[in-house]
């Protein structure tokens, strides 16, 4: 089996999956909530979430993550005894240059198509004024992406392959991926469940298919910061104000994604539906080998 998968193995004191479970939920849900309203009062002076500006965003995306992944090393380190690099950064971290690359690119051909569809269109040209706090929110995203890659892609994954087996702990980590996340989901839109799930499979796959989290990690902090930065489209029904273009859809739609946005869009569907029958082949030869 890929050593990226065994890495568990290698703590004096390893952590359970039922265990590794609570962690995850209770870093995410209590250090991360913590440490993001404590950030949005130094940086907005509101105990409010303000996403929709670039000091609420950075607010939300370090201060909500950096206690995560101090916690999550705190703990690899000194509970567990393992080498923090055994969660998952062995591999060359030229990866990350590769997924930040795939997925600018993936998400650029979903927006094609919705505009070539007539669904979204830019209004406008490009604002290259907010490029220094575009790319602000880069950095953050670079701390809010890898640490939540760390903690389902990494930790948990190999937690639950040590007791359940690589397809339960695949298939459980994605569901907590995307349970973690349906508080962004105004209505519960299927399509966004659906998409959050497939996210968590696609990248699961990735990270065994590379034997490391580089590249996905590199992939997730280019998602999210490309769809809102870049192309100025609603990010998980969030509008972010500091976007260099300006993507707006017509009538609500499947296509479009409705308020909810392009992560809920069935041509997101499709991009990582396709995406998962890339990765699976090789995953599963790192699996055997």
């Amino acid at each position: 089996m890929s050593p990226f998968l065994t890495g568990m193995d290698t703590a004096r004191r390893p952590t359970g999956p039922w265990l590794a479970l609570v962690v995850v939920a209770l870093a995410m849900l209590l250090v991360g909530g913590a440490g993001g309203l404590a950030a949005n009062l130094l940086l907005t002076g509101s105990v409010t979430p303000q996403t929709g500006n670039l000091r609420g965003q950075v607010a939300m995306l370090v201060g909500g993550f950096a206690p995560v992944a101090l916690v999550l090393w705190l703990w690899i380190r000194f509970k567990e005894r393992r080498p923090f690099a055994s969660a998952g950064f062995t591999t060359s971290p030229r990866g990350l240059a590769l997924g930040a690359l795939a997925a600018f690119l993936v998400f650029g051909g979903i927006v094609l198509v919705t505009v070539l569809s007539g669904h979204m269109s830019f209004t406008g040209g490009p604002n290259w004024s907010l490029l220094p706090g575009a790319l602000l929110a880069l950095a953050a995203y670079a701390i809010q992406g890898s640490t939540e890659e760390l903690l389902c892609r990494g930790f948990l994954l190999q937690a639950l392959t040590r007791r359940w087996g690589v397809l339960a702990a695949v298939l459980v980590q994605a569901a907590l991926f995307a349970a973690l996340h349906t508080g962004n989901v105004g209505g519960l839109q299927v399509l966004a469940v659906l998409n959050l799930l497939l996210y968590g499979l696609f990248t699961a796959g990735w990270a065994i298919a590379e034997g490391g989290l580089w590249g996905v990690c590199g992939f997730h902090l280019m998602w999210n910061w490309v769809q809102g930065n870049v192309f100025g489209a609603s990010v998980s029904g969030t509008e972010v104000s500091t976007a260099l273009l300006t993507l707006r859809g017509g009538e609500p739609s499947i296509v479009n994604g409705a308020a909810f946005g392009l992560e809920a869009s069935v041509v997101t569907t499709v991009a990582l539906a396709l995406g998962c029958a890339l990765v699976f082949a090789p995953a599963r030869r790192a699996i055997r080998g």
